[in-house]
């Protein structure tokens, strides 16, 4: 007897695979998101609570039914039709961006979503509800950004159908237990040495693919990233590239509080570089150089024309590192008679060539 053809729920096709998981659409139209993201799950599990207690959920996919694993989620929820990218105005799309690539710094943080963002009609429910979520239960859609929103059929209101961690995220998450080494023991030794400790989250080891991840998500170009070693991140997070454990000590540096906010670039990474060296000729380490250019400029023009050494010279900066330049612009003042504003021209932010110092520094060491 043959038996009578059935559409089986159980029939699965792929849809697309993440940084955390993979999604089928299953032979009823439901979506089955099969996750490791943590994130994910917890803001899922916090939909479907609102939704059995009668709250608007109307921003997120509704949650049929989820099934936990061992570190592994099935989350069966409604289908979303995803926008197209012309769906989105070009003001919409770049603070998407910006606050996708800033959430994890702390930034602009969610507020920057639900003030900015949010305040567009169709997306105040999203907004609405990713308030209450943290809120109550202190996470957040990790990933608010155009190719993770969609639509109902028949309706133009925004549905944020993947509520899983962002690349940067995730890259975070993975790197854990690749700590860098000796990380504690060269905190201690700075701040030692300088009466200020750096000021860092963590320090993790990292692939090249992982330092783009990281480095992209505020804004790096490859190229950029290609030539790094290591970077201290907004977040107050380090990043070494496997095989670069010796430039933890310049990032450290650069968690103490010689950055380029205030200063050349040049300037910043000369006197990083220069100061790491001296900190690891003290202690022993093995240091591999970086910026010779820069670093022999800093030792053998700037560090004597501010007179001090190196390391007086570091411990000047990060004294008050948002305003370095201008209060070492004013100490080249008093050393040397030229205008402040004159010195400030070479050697702050807006300073992107060390010929233009060396031409200043020439003339005042002629007369």
């Amino acid at each position: 007897m043959a038996k009578k053809k059935t559409t089986s729920r159980a029939s699965l096709r792929l849809l697309g695979r993440g940084n955390n998981g993979v999604a089928y659409l299953r032979g009823d139209g439901a979506v089955v998101k099969v996750t490791s993201d943590p994130n994910e799950v917890a803001v899922a599990a916090a939909v479907f609570a609102m939704q059995r207690e009668g709250i608007d959920t109307s921003a997120f996919p509704r949650i049929h039914d989820i099934r936990f694993g061992q570190r592994v989620a099935a989350i069966v929820r409604e289908n979303v039709i995803p926008f197209r990218g012309s769906d989105f105005g070009q003001r919409t799309q770049a603070l998407m961006a910006r606050d996708a690539r800033w959430h994890l710094g702390g930034v602009t943080g969610s507020g920057r979503v639900r003030t900015a963002l949010l305040s567009q009609r169709q997306l105040r429910p999203l907004g609405r509800s990713a308030a209450f979520i943290r809120h109550r239960w202190n996470v957040s859609p990790g990933d608010i950004r155009p190719g993770n929103l969609g639509h109902r059929k028949g309706s133009e209101d925004f549905v944020l159908f993947d509520v899983g961690r962002s690349p940067l995220e995730t890259t975070i998450a993975k790197t854990r237990g690749n700590e860098c080494p000796a990380l504690q023991l060269r905190k201690t030794q700075i701040t030692a040495l300088i009466g200020k400790a750096p000021s860092v989250k963590s320090c993790q080891m990292v692939n090249g693919q992982q330092l783009r991840r990281v480095m992209g998500g505020y804004g790096w170009s490859s190229q950029e990233v290609a030539e790094t070693a290591g970077f201290h991140d907004p977040s107050r997070r380090i990043w070494l590239r496997h095989g670069n454990a010796d430039s933890l000590t310049h990032e450290l540096w650069h968690a103490v509080g010689i950055i380029d906010k205030d200063l050349a670039v040049w300037l910043c990474e000369g006197l990083t570089e220069a100061t790491a060296q001296d900190d690891d000729k003290l202690h022993g380490i093995k240091h591999r150089s970086t910026y010779p250019e820069w670093v022999r400029l800093v030792r053998t023009r700037f560090a004597p024309l501010a007179g001090m050494t190196v390391l007086k010279l570091a411990a000047f900066v990060v004294s008050s590192p948002r305003n370095a330049g201008v209060r070492l612009a004013q100490h080249l003042q008093q050393r040397t008679g030229v205008p402040q504003a004159r010195w400030y021209q070479v050697i702050g932010p807006g300073s992107n060539d060390p010929r233009d110092f060396l031409a200043l520094q020439t003339r005042v060491a002629r007369k």
